[in-house]
């Protein structure tokens, strides 16, 4: 499939996962110059029509619920007989991939994995949606550090077939509660177990819960006692491991209901660890309980206002005489007078303390709101805003804020910071028109628009603009590309010049042999070479390879110099220029480099 195109649009370069239902692919969307997700349904599913209409339902409502913690899906589309899911693309690992590289997590990272799960969990579940299949290969480990929950809501695609529920059943049979395995539907409650469950991993490395098939563990769930993953780690808070068992308890009726809920727990948890406080069990406060006097017989204990008559007529003492005849030594008197003042002084310190404490206000929501106007909300507020991360994102536009932290409704105090995760726009931007600009005027404007003027200038005569003004640029402008992108121009070198011999060598075809070896991949992939030369950017080769093979690339172009891009599975390895000088004796090896190697 690496290669095909669906719907004359969405490019297959690499798959990311399988299972019994889908395909997921990572896929280059040619009309947008961006990458997504495709998850291709699998035969003979795709001929379902039920399953179909299941699957165009889930993503209408799943993709409703914006939150960076999910994964969002964008349409159900079909390609003759292929049906498929387009979605945003997750880079990273999965959570089971990571333990299996760096066991446990600490404490305070693996509470802050489970917060922003819960936040994603709670997004839904005020949705009336249950993700349904809580795993650690559905939880992505992404390279900014962020958790994304994936694959939410398509467990009511695999229900729709008998077959398909049986495998999800099976293959998620260590994270499935109870209920479920006994044929219930997936609610919020179940997806507190599946997180339950999660969170011992991380804490210990370990599944709760061992058996050598599906059946064994789903009985083991349904039967056996919730273990103390304190136990396996003793650093593990006392108040953690019962939030562990409250989220793991067989009936759903003790369990978390939802994401909301268990997020208040793991935020006062996390609060406490960060300051330094410990927390009793449960952790929010319950009403007093009647004391009851210790040692006392409940049987004997008369009823109010009752006298038990064979209980003696209390007697009455007489009060002891106090002789106030001597007086206290002078000495004694002195320390009385030092150890009063002490006290009020430590009484006036305490009350000027908690005099001058701040306030406390409640974060309000500032998601999907411009970040400028949303610094001004909080302002009147008392609280400060500030950017803690920019990520690059194709639906919100530049400044948009994605989340804050603390959340919305979190009381904080006056002149707090309020930390927010800021779009920083599409990663594809418009090239600006440069024509009759300075070098100078066009590196602003190239700045501003987040890319780069070429250094390489050319000279070329113009009679109609002045000697330094850009003539032409090899990017059209509104083209998109890239941030970062070089813009490489021509400037004018005035009207009394003769014409450069770059210009002349414009206007020249000139033929560029290159080999490459497809080097360090155990596997076939796909080989694209783009070249970039006077009259723009075309793909002049573009097959599937094998390792080692040695791959004779030969390229017409004009301009004395071209650069060549070379692709491995859509992924860039390798860019090289070429002079037209040296144009019959370039070689080039696709050793998977980075920019900082790129030949100038």
């Amino acid at each position: 499939m690496i290669g095909n195109v669906l719907r004359v649009r969405y490019e297959l370069t690499q798959l990311q996962s399988e299972n019994s239902l889908f395909q997921t692919f990572t896929a280059f969307d040619k009309l947008q110059s961006c990458e997504v997700s495709v998850r291709l349904v699998k035969a003979p599913y795709s001929k379902e029509a039920e399953l179909v209409e299941t699957l165009q339902d889930v993503v209408r409502r799943v993709g409703a619920v914006r939150h960076p913690a999910i994964e969002e899906y964008y349409e159900v589309d079909t390609d003759e007989d292929a049906v498929f899911i387009v979605g945003q693309i997750t880079k990273g690992s999965s959570i089971s991939e990571r333990l299996r590289k760096l066991a446990t997590f600490s404490v305070p990272a693996a509470i802050e994995v489970a917060v922003a799960l819960c936040e994603g969990l709670r997004a839904l579940h005020r949705a009336t949606l249950a993700h349904g299949d809580i795993s650690g290969s559905n939880v992505a480990m992404q390279p900014d550090g962020e958790t994304r929950l994936q694959n939410a809501g398509l467990w009511q695609a695999f229900y729709v077939d008998p077959h398909g529920r049986e495998a999800m059943l099976m293959a998620g049979a260590a994270y499935t509660a109870p209920e479920v395995s006994k044929g219930g539907l997936p609610t919020p409650g179940s997806d507190m177990y599946g997180l339950g469950v999660l969170l011992y991993e991380l804490l210990t490395g370990r599944p709760p819960y061992h058996g050598d098939s599906a059946l064994a563990l789903a009985l083991m769930h349904a039967t056996e006692p919730v273990p103390s993953a304190k136990q396996v780690n003793p650093s593990i808070p006392q108040a953690l491991d019962q939030m562990l068992k409250k989220a793991m308890a067989k009936q759903p009726t003790e369990r978390y209901r939802d994401g909301e809920e268990m997020l208040s727990d793991l935020r006062m948890l996390q609060d406490a660890l960060r300051f330094g406080k410990s927390l009793s069990w449960p952790l929010k406060a319950e009403d007093p309980v009647s004391a009851v006097t210790t040692g006392a017989d409940p049987k004997a204990t008369a009823k109010a206002g009752e006298a038990s008559p064979k209980s003696p007529r209390p007697v009455k003492l007489k009060e002891p005489k106090i002789e106030h005849d001597a007086a206290l030594p002078s000495w004694l008197k002195i320390i009385s007078v030092f150890v009063l003042g002490a006290v009020i002084a430590i009484a006036i310190l305490f009350f000027m303390v908690n005099y001058k404490k701040p306030a406390m206000v409640k974060v309000p929501r500032l998601a999907y709101t411009n970040f400028s106007k949303a610094s001004d909300v909080l302002t009147k507020l008392g609280l400060h805003l500030v950017k803690s991360r920019t990520i690059t994102s194709e639906k919100d536009p530049a400044d948009t804020i994605l989340t804050t932290n603390p959340a919305p409704g979190a009381l904080v105090y006056q002149g707090d910071d309020v930390k927010a995760v800021v779009s920083g726009g599409s990663q594809y931007v418009e090239v600006p028109d440069l024509r009759g600009m300075t070098t100078d005027k066009a590196k602003s404007t190239l700045e501003a628009a987040g890319l780069v003027l070429d250094d390489r200038t050319e000279e070329v005569s113009d009679r109609e603009l002045a000697e330094g003004l850009i003539v032409s640029q090899t990017q059209q402008s509104g083209e998109k590309f890239e941030r970062g992108s070089r813009i490489h121009v021509k400037i004018s070198s005035g009207k009394s010049r003769a014409p450069a011999s770059s210009d002349r060598e414009a206007n020249t075809k000139y033929v560029y042999n290159l080999n490459i070896t497809i080097q360090h991949e155990q596997q076939p992939v796909q080989l694209r070479v783009d070249m970039t030369d006077d009259r723009g950017t075309k793909t002049v080769y573009d097959a599937k390879q094998n390792p080692d093979d040695v791959v004779p690339v030969v390229a017409e172009g004009y301009g004395s110099k071209a650069t060549f891009r070379i692709f491995y599975d859509g992924q860039l390895v390798k860019q090289k220029v070429v002079s037209a000088d040296n144009a019959d004796d370039g070689s080039d090896s696709g050793d998977n480099t980075d920019n900082s190697d790129q030949q100038n």
